[in-house]
């Protein structure tokens, strides 16, 4: 699947998406975009610097961010649950010890199978895939947008799911 039909499957169509840019494990920018295609193309000319670079799994209301002196709580701007749009998947981050000696999982496939299992016990369908860094990023597509509220409803359902089968996940 090519990045322009995976973040149409995973991102809402309304809304603005938003890329995070890291330089050395530090965020240099955090632009918003008004299509996917403008999306991945910055990310795509970002990688090319050598720049670490993600979008946000979901779409905002306001394309800017708060001023750099605002503090955290007071932030209403930018990447932050106030501003989201809206959210067409739900997901999960799983270490290995390939990047993170401290992680459940030795590797990747280990990891994968362990998603597998979980997907057999819940009863929901596999997920995609993105192998990122020494970790897999799994993403499950929802039919419709959801708004911020109904969508942090099935996000926590879904996170005591994975705490009760005890699936190693960010």
């Amino acid at each position: 699947m090519h990045a322009i039909e995976f973040t149409n499957v995973v991102l809402p169509s309304e809304g603005w998406r938003c890329a995070i840019v890291y330089d050395k494990k530090k965020v240099i920018a955090q632009q918003f975009f008004a299509t996917n295609q403008e999306l991945v193309s910055y990310i795509n000319a970002q990688d090319q610097f050598g720049r670490t670079a993600f979008f946000a799994c979901a779409t905002f209301k306001e394309p800017r961010n708060d001023p750099r002196a605002t503090p955290r709580a007071q932030r209403r701007l930018g990447r932050t649950h106030h501003n989201v749009h809206s959210a067409q998947a739900l997901w999960l981050d799983i270490d290995t010890r390939e990047s993170k000696p401290k992680a459940t999982y030795a590797d990747r496939a280990e990891a994968a199978a362990a998603v597998i299992a979980f997907c057999g016990v819940v009863g929901i369908p596999l997920p995609l895939w993105v192998s990122s860094g020494g970790g897999i990023h799994c993403y499950w597509p929802l039919d419709v947008a959801l708004e911020p509220a109904t969508w942090r409803h099935l996000a926590d359902a879904f996170k005591l799911a994975v705490a009760e089968y005890n699936l190693a996940a960010d």
